[in-house]
């Protein structure tokens, strides 16, 4: 059992052979306005909680690359009145062979906007945003009103981005 952050993390590790290791386990209550603060971010205006399993291995007998694959299955839940209440689900999976990051089904809700990802980080990722108040993006962020007004429309995109972040 771990703790951190208002987190914890209850599990269990194994290592064979001094090299081969798998930590298994879940998470509960991390949350996102720990994580931001933690990263730097001290301003960030959003409130939800994450929990779910976790799952790590690797080979600690490759020098440089430890072949680190993890996966997680995270739900989010509101939590708290400070900040713009987040849900969603985030099934993600990182290779570290492929130095790649992969997001199947996933998704974050804000009471006017829905933003749902699938695929690669690094090679083609599925985006598609929706909202009828730019409000819970824009006013977190950085403290003012969207510039724009939906008078009971709602904005769309779908899209896809290839060639992950540093050339998309």
């Amino acid at each position: 059992r771990i703790t951190a952050y208002g987190a914890e993390l209850r599990g269990n590790a194994s290592i064979h052979d001094f090299a081969r290791y798998q930590v298994r386990g879940t998470v509960s209550n991390l949350a996102l306005r720990a994580m931001a603060q933690a990263s730097g971010y001290q301003g960030f205006g959003y409130n939800g909680v994450m929990s779910g399993p976790i799952d790590a291995r690797g080979d600690l007998s490759k020098s440089g690359d430890h072949n680190l694959d993890v996966d997680a299955r995270l739900s989010i839940s509101p939590s708290g009145s400070k900040g713009v209440p987040v849900s969603g689900k985030l099934n993600v999976g990182y290779r570290e062979s492929a130095n790649d990051l992969t997001l199947d089904n996933s998704y974050l809700a804000l009471p006017h906007t829905r933003l749902a990802l699938g695929g690669s980080v690094r090679n083609q990722l599925q985006v598609a945003f929706s909202s009828t108040d730019l409000n819970d993006v824009v006013t977190p962020m950085n403290g003012m009103s969207a510039p724009v007004t939906f008078r009971g429309g709602r904005h769309t995109f779908t899209g896809t981005v290839k060639g992950g972040g540093s050339s998309p």
